[in-house]
């Protein structure tokens, strides 16, 4: 490519030719913006922009123009091809997307337009399933009186899909110290091996010690009844040894593991495993 850019007039020539006989070629992008340099540089900037026009559905080549546009002071214009090509990216790749979408927003926070900013953080926050990088950005734009609102109604939307993404969601809760909602998502959340219960465990148990014992009794108990095999039953020595360290847990362990030894006294390595709470 350094030796193209020696003799403009024969790049220029070399470039239309490589482009035409490989449209397909990896290195498409490559080309295409090399010879808008050139066209730059020899002032022949209508011509470049033309022919940028032509592969801007390119995203190496799109962020290049889109780049090109805002160091010029043309921000609108850059905006303009991202929509151009997030028209184009909707019906391919989700990736590429997410790309140009967060271009926008970060053109519409030097420009300070907030809303505009605003309404794309919301629609990455829900195409990303809960990305804390996208709370976070909302967090910070959205005006604080409309901020539990606004939270409610995207967390809501998030909560309806079938399978919901309960990690960041929960992730959220607890960012957002709202202890009652966080338990609440775990007393209802798929989470078979508990993982979730004990990562927010910690910050549970000081102000729901109670409603958060009765919850790893409760799951305990499924886990118990749904998984066979040494390495689960010791994983569920380990939850009990938890659960003993919480208000009232010693308690509530003795009777679950004494519940356990006549449930599943069929189990042997089960037995094995429950001996460390005798």
């Amino acid at each position: 490519m350094r030796l193209l850019t020696e003799n403009d007039p024969v790049a220029l020539d070399l470039l239309d030719e490589w482009i035409k006989d490989r449209p397909d070629n990896r290195q498409l992008d490559g080309f295409v913006i090399v010879r808008a340099e050139i066209l730059l540089r020899l002032g022949r900037t209508a011509e470049a922009e033309e022919f940028v026009r032509k592969y801007v559905h390119l995203p190496e080549v799109m962020a290049w123009e889109v780049e090109r546009l805002c160091k010029a002071g043309y921000p609108e214009r850059a905006l303009d091809v991202l929509d151009d090509t997030l028209q184009y990216a909707r019906t391919r790749s989700q990736s590429d997307v997410q790309r140009y979408l967060e271009k926008k927003i970060e053109i519409y926070e030097q420009t300070g337009r907030i809303p505009e900013l605003i309404a794309v953080a919301k629609e990455l926050f829900l195409s990303e399933r809960g990305e804390m990088e996208y709370y976070r950005k909302l967090k910070q734009y959205v005006p604080a009186g409309e901020w539990k609102a606004t939270l409610d109604e995207l967390l809501c939307k998030l909560k309806s899909i079938r399978w919901f993404p309960a990690e960041p969601i929960a992730a959220i809760y607890l960012a957002e110290e709202d202890y009652e909602q966080l338990l609440a998502l775990l007393q209802h959340v798929r989470d078979e091996r508990l993982e979730l219960l004990v990562r927010y465990a910690p910050r549970l148990k000081e102000v729901y010690p109670q409603e958060l014992l009765q919850l790893f009794i409760t799951k305990i108990r499924v886990c118990a009844a749904q998984n066979v095999g040494r390495a689960h039953y010791k994983y569920i020595a380990g939850l009990l040894k938890k659960v003993r360290h919480f208000p009232g847990g010693a308690t509530a362990v003795s009777g679950l593991v004494g519940d356990f030894r006549l449930r599943y006294r069929c189990r042997p390595a089960m037995m094995q495993e429950l001996r460390q709470f005798e």
